[in-house]
């Protein structure tokens, strides 16, 4: 039997905190001060908060979370409406898990994991000179396609 693993996709519900690309793009840029091009686009920050959070050092590197990227429709352009830092991922299983008052939940609204995650994040940017305003983030969950290892 061969011990190789085979990449493949899954529907998965990601949990964790939005904000709008226009919040997010000020995060990067004001809060964070990473450096950016002088376009600023939200694209581009995502890639360079990506890159700045995969550089961090190992023991740093949970307390900056990754992000997932969420697109709509706009004056019929595709863009990016949520940007989330993610706190769990769950595979999907069931509409259930969809239902914001159903048995799952607790995939929509912050737990005491979720919200030290948010804490850990802003005590680690604060030094940084960064500052994270909570009043601009919401807690939710979407469901998307997302890769495992079987």
């Amino acid at each position: 039997m061969s011990d190789e693993k085979i990449q493949r996709e899954i529907q998965c519900i990601y949990s964790g905190f939005a904000m709008s690309a226009r919040d997010f793009n000020d995060f990067v840029f004001r809060d964070l001060k990473l450096p950016l091009s002088k376009k600023k686009t939200t694209k581009l920050n995502i890639f360079v908060y990506d890159g700045w959070q995969r550089g961090l050092p190992k023991d740093s590197k949970a307390r900056a979370p990754v992000l997932r990227v969420f697109f709509g429709r706009k004056d019929n352009k595709i863009v990016i409406v949520h940007i989330l830092f993610v706190t769990i991922v769950v595979r999907y299983q069931s509409p259930d898990q969809l239902d914001q008052n159903g048995p799952y939940r607790d995939l929509w609204y912050p737990n005491e994991t979720d919200l030290a995650h948010l804490e850990e994040f802003r005590k680690f940017v604060e030094p940084l000179g960064g500052r994270i305003d909570v009043d601009k983030l919401e807690f939710t969950a979407k469901k998307d396609k997302g890769w495992i290892l079987v």
